[in-house]
């Protein structure tokens, strides 16, 4: 470009819309270079992008696996609860029973043998 492009701007650095003629050879290599540095940027948070979904795969990989065994831990004390309560209401009906046995047995039996005896004396 022959033309001088330093007359469109004002003595406030401003651009002069009425004389602005394009930019400067340095203004359009450091648009250039700019540019070529947001795309390495972009390339290089990219990379990080990827790098980061790995680890959130991986940490939700193994969120995974610690929810599963917490669920199977949560089973087996569900089983085992329910194999104690078993065993609790077994022994209350084993009690249950021995005092209803207890309570039958209190005043002691007569049996019809006891009663044989009487009237047969040798008198």
């Amino acid at each position: 470009m022959c033309e001088d492009v330093s007359a469109a701007y004002g003595p406030d650095g401003r651009v002069r819309r009425e004389r602005f003629k394009g930019f400067s050879k340095a203004q359009t290599q450091g648009f250039y270079k700019a540019n070529e540095m947001m795309a390495a940027e972009k390339k290089e948070a990219n990379v990080q992008g990827k790098e980061d979904a790995a680890w959130l795969a991986h940490s939700q990989q193994l969120a995974s696996l610690i929810e599963a065994s917490e669920a199977e831990k949560k089973f087996e004390a569900k089983e085992v609860s329910a194999q104690h309560r078993a065993a609790l209401e077994a022994q209350a009906a084993e009690q249950k029973q021995r005092e209803a046995a207890s309570r039958a047995n209190r005043f002691g039996a007569v049996g019809s043998g006891y009663f044989d005896g009487f009237g047969t004396s040798v008198r």
